[in-house]
């Protein structure tokens, strides 16, 4: 049994709204190898295809999770190749993505666009705040716990639970992109 977030559609969605508002140089900056990972790489391929961005202007980086490490990266692959938006695989690397904005002293959203995901505490903490896919981590959380009491309750029974519950994750749109 599971209920999980289709963190590919969010991936997907975030990057046509990005190029709807005119940004054609993506980067996707992660920090770990997972799961949700792989799905929300597989969402920005379609969504790249989508809208016609080939994968030269469409870079795949990894860094470590601090956000001081992320906004080295991306002062390193801005100088090979500047970009015009990020999405990033968590709120804690949009957070690095805005330093390295802010220290290279480019304009958010006019000249660099971010998307983060998840959608935390941290994403509405930044300045400017960022636009961040949510994943619905409450409604998870609910929906895991009532269907394990379903599960749990000899009345109910297995068979009234779904084996797999998918909810679509909702862009929360704010400062840092132009949509």
């Amino acid at each position: 049994y599971a209920t999980v977030c289709d963190d590919g559609y969010g991936t997907k969605e975030a990057v046509g709204k990005l190029c709807g508002s005119g940004c054609r140089e993506f980067i996707y900056i992660y920090s770990s190898d997972s799961l949700s990972g792989r799905n929300k790489l597989a969402g920005l391929s379609a969504g790249c295809r989508e809208c016609g961005i080939g994968s030269a202007s469409f870079r795949v980086v990894q860094s470590g999770k601090n956000y001081r490490d992320v906004a080295e990266t991306l002062e390193r692959e801005y100088r090979e190749r500047p970009f015009d938006a990020v999405i990033t695989s968590s709120d804690t690397t949009g957070v690095g993505a805005v330093k390295f904005a802010l220290r290279r002293g480019l304009s958010i959203p006019e000249e660099l666009s971010i998307v983060s995901f998840n959608n935390s505490i941290l994403a509405e903490s930044t300045v400017p705040e960022l636009t961040s896919i949510d994943s619905r981590l409450k409604e998870l959380c609910d929906r895991t716990v009532r269907s394990l009491m379903k599960l749990l309750d000899p009345g109910e029974g297995e068979s009234t639970v779904p084996k797999c519950t998918v909810l679509r994750p909702r862009i929360v749109a704010r400062e840092t992109t132009r949509f």
